[in-house]
């Protein structure tokens, strides 16, 4: 079976991310193949990790999706619930 057709999500973890998180995610939408949807999921940054997010959000040509935990996970339940929630046939995580 091959991969012709075939979608990518991507999914980033973050937490107080913010000196690395718009390079990160510039990144992933520079891909030569693009991904259908970005989904950054936040567990509970307190730095302006969301903000930075939020802007590129607003002008990317690739979907990003925006989820924040209600409550700290930790970095391996935080990427699993945002991959759960991946509509790509492949997810990929970025970290």
């Amino acid at each position: 079976m091959g991969t012709a057709g075939k979608t990518v999500s991507v999914v980033i973890a973050t937490y107080n991310g913010s000196a690395f998180i718009r390079e990160q995610l510039e990144s992933v939408i520079n891909q030569t193949i693009k991904p259908i949807e970005i989904i950054v999921a936040d567990d509970g940054s307190s730095d302006e990790t969301l903000d930075i997010v939020r802007s590129i959000a607003a002008r990317s040509a690739v979907a990003i999706k925006i989820k924040v935990n209600d409550s700290n996970l930790g970095f391996r339940d935080n990427f699993l619930m945002a991959a759960l929630s991946a509509k790509g046939d492949f997810v990929a995580f970025c970290d």
